[in-house]
């Protein structure tokens, strides 16, 4: 029996990284220096010790700087520090994160002590910071409903951090609350608080079979403005295919707690479909109008990654970006695990 021809999209991009994998890259066309990769090690030199170290590539001349993780198990908390160590740079020797964590007793469920993250809850944006956070654990995803009468919460406390390594700045804190109201729905009370400005808001989550609808509304206040912002997600999966539809808008006077100011309008649609069960494509866009902004950037994106040998993985992409600067992009990646084991 004759088999059905594959989709010219799908057989396309199946030939595109077959070749890419196979054979060299558009030989005399596009000349690619591929450079050596950097192996990173991992020792440990005692039960429950273990130390990472990760080379940042090459320097001409002198030491390479490098990234040191090192981490303490005892028992059920634990002890993370990380430090980049740059000899004959500035700064020799540069800490950037260090905690403490573990499960707490009674209701405080999590604690962490030291540098971690807080927010996201559906309208926040995450922030670093150093100080406390207690309640559920981090990984806890707060756009997944909860079931029917159960919680959980956050509370975190501490001083800014733009990234790690960096010198901390104002107080933050705040709190969440978040409960299963039954039938796939949960809601999500959040507050946040720094000496120049509040912000809280409502997250309401719905799940109905593979489908999940997300709102958002929020509020946040300064001493000279404030503002609302409000948002819906659309998301859906089925196997390893998945689609997604968000839209959010954002008054003028809505002053996020940190990064750029929020978009007045944002629109981001994006597809995920398995071509075969070492390749994936993804297909998104997004388009976004800043505050005070005549005309909207938007960008088109289109990738696929191929599963290889020794867990490799091969990417490609094609990229349009409209706008003031409007611009073509193509991208190819190989990513090989490079991490071993100390002998």
């Amino acid at each position: 029996m004759r088999q059905p021809s594959p989709h010219p999209l799908r057989a396309g991009l199946l030939a595109l990284l077959a070749s890419l994998a196979g054979g060299p890259l558009l030989a005399g066309e596009l000349p690619l220096r591929a450079p050596a990769p950097t192996v990173g090690a991992v020792a440990n030199p005692a039960p429950g010790v273990e130390i990472k170290v990760h080379p940042e590539g090459a320097a001409a001349g002198r030491a390479a700087p490098a990234r040191i993780e090192g981490s303490v198990d005892a028992g059920s908390a634990r002890l993370r520090s990380s430090f980049r160590l740059d000899p004959t740079g500035a700064r020799p020797m540069e800490r950037l994160e260090t905690r403490l964590e573990g499960p707490a007793p009674g209701p405080l469920k999590m604690l962490v002590i030291g540098d971690t993250q807080a927010g996201g809850g559906g309208w926040s944006r995450r922030v670093n910071l150093g100080g406390l956070r207690f309640g559920r654990a981090l990984a806890a995803a707060p756009d997944a409903p909860l079931a029917g009468g159960a919680s959980d919460y956050e509370v975190a406390w501490g001083r800014l951090r733009p990234d790690p390594g960096a010198d901390y700045g104002e107080v933050y804190s705040a709190a969440a609350y978040r409960a299963g109201l039954g039938g796939g729905l949960s809601a999500e009370a959040r507050g946040e608080w720094t000496g120049a400005r509040a912000a809280h808001g409502l997250e309401l989550v719905q799940r109905v079979g593979p489908s999940t609808l997300q709102a958002v509304l929020a509020r946040s206040d300064t001493a000279q403005q404030a503002g609302h912002k409000w948002g819906l997600q659309y998301l859906q999966a089925a196997g390893n295919a998945s689609w997604k539809l968000k839209f959010d808008r954002a008054e003028r006077d809505y002053s996020p707690l940190a990064g750029p100011p929020e978009a007045r309008t944002a629109l981001v649609a994006g597809a995920q479909l398995p071509l075969d069960r070492r390749t994936t494509a993804e297909l998104a866009y997004s388009r976004a109008l800043a505050v005070d902004a005549t005309a909207a950037d938007a960008s088109l994106k289109l990738s696929a990654r191929r599963l290889l040998a020794h867990k490799a993985q091969l990417g490609v992409g094609l990229s349009l970006q409209e706008g003031p600067q409007a611009r073509w992009g193509a991208s190819v990646s190989l990513s090989l695990p490079l991490e071993q084991q100390a002998p």
